[in-house]
């Protein structure tokens, strides 16, 4: 809760925001993980890390920054009387607006000020607490000033985290493939207290494609300053398609967002045809985007692997496309004797990403 000038902020049960004595929200702000109220201004971080003002903007004290306004780029907002000030996610303390109300000198953080866990704004003034636990102030008339902390008081333990990387992407993955090797997430207790997760929830209707594992996953986790703890995240697409979701790591210093997406493809079973000339494999494959196919056919025999044909093809777009591997006499010939095991490779590349395959496993008859 928040109380400011004309109004005051709560954050509910839902992580929605709800103002009393006017400052009604926007109706798209969605969740929030803090909020503050200024004067006649309110600012909101939300659980995706953006932050978002409404409310006056006489002063530009609710005009954001453009980089504040993505995803995972505040950890902290505090609104004052006619400027607001935020924590950037690489603790970085950020002013916008302006000190005085006749607008005339803009509350630009100090050179040289460094990492901050906290910034307060106020009328006319703004205070931060720096990464060695010691406060700068700045403001009118101007000078800064680095304040030393009196004798008898302690300033309250800093619960910070980070959790990196800040996008997991997994690229191509085939259906029925089976989950892919897992993508670390690393969650560090940056503070100088125990931090503690209270809830790791993924989010989206893509959600179960992406099975987590790991330290941090183990339910209420408590992780000591300067320690960290990991999610492992896999991909096990179930459709044709991009797949995404947003893991929300709920701490005691917040909600740390992360999005996770991954595109799938399927390859179907490879389709046999005999003929006089040879055998003939016909694959479909089903792209989620354009790129290249290729398919190789192996045959193990007598401890060596031999290739026995190669093939590829060509996806503008998202869609079908039909390789079609043709086995040359000599295999032929050999079926006359025996059952031959083959193992069909197909490698799909998206146009600018990374290739991924999969194998299929085919038992050719015996044929007189």
């Amino acid at each position: 809760m928040s109380a400011g000038g004309t109004a005051t902020c709560a954050i509910l049960a839902d992580d929605t925001v709800q103002c009393f004595n006017g400052a009604t929200p926007p109706g798209d702000l969605g969740t929030v993980a803090q909020v503050t109220m200024g004067y006649e201004t309110s600012c909101a971080v939300t659980t995706a890390g953006a932050v978002r003002c409404w409310g006056a903007n006489g002063h530009g004290e609710g005009t954001v920054p453009t980089a504040l306004t993505t995803a995972g780029a505040a950890l902290s907002v505090s609104t004052g009387a006619w400027h607001t000030c935020a924590v950037t996610a690489d603790q970085t303390p950020i002013c916008w607006g302006h000190l005085d109300y006749n607008s005339t000198v803009t509350p630009d953080v100090p050179p040289g000020t460094g990492a901050v866990t906290q910034v307060s704004a106020g009328e006319a003034w703004s205070c931060a607490v720096t990464s060695d636990s010691s406060v700068v102030c700045w403001g009118l008339p101007g000078n800064a000033v680095q304040v030393a902390v009196p004798d008898g008081v302690f300033l309250p333990p800093v619960i910070a985290a980070t959790l990196t990387p800040g996008l997991l992407s997994f690229g191509a993955r085939a259906i029925g493939a089976g989950a892919s090797a897992p993508k670390t997430l690393t969650l560090t207790n940056t503070g100088d207290a125990p931090l503690t997760i209270t809830a790791i929830e993924l989010i989206g209707a893509d959600a179960a494609v992406f099975p987590l594992s790991g330290s941090c996953a183990a339910g209420r986790v408590e992780v000591a300053a300067g320690s960290s703890c990991t999610l492992l995240v896999a991909f096990d697409p179930s459709a044709v398609g991009m797949q995404a979701a947003t893991l929300r790591v709920r701490t005691t210093a917040g909600v740390k967002p992360i999005a996770i997406d991954g595109s799938g493809f399927s390859v179907g079973t490879p389709r046999i045809t005999f003929r006089a000339s040879g055998v003939t494999l016909k694959t479909i494959v089903r792209v989620p985007t354009g790129g290249t196919v290729a398919q190789r056919t192996t045959l193990r025999r007598g401890g060596t692997t031999t290739t026995i044909c190669r093939t590829s093809g060509k996806a503008s777009g998202a869609g079908t496309v039909t390789v079609t591997c043709r086995i040359g006499a000599a295999t032929r010939a050999a079926l006359r004797k025996k059952t031959l095991s083959v193992r069909v490779i197909t490698t799909f590349t998206p146009k600018g990403g990374s290739p991924a395959a999969v194998t299929n496993a085919r038992k050719i008859g015996k044929r007189p």
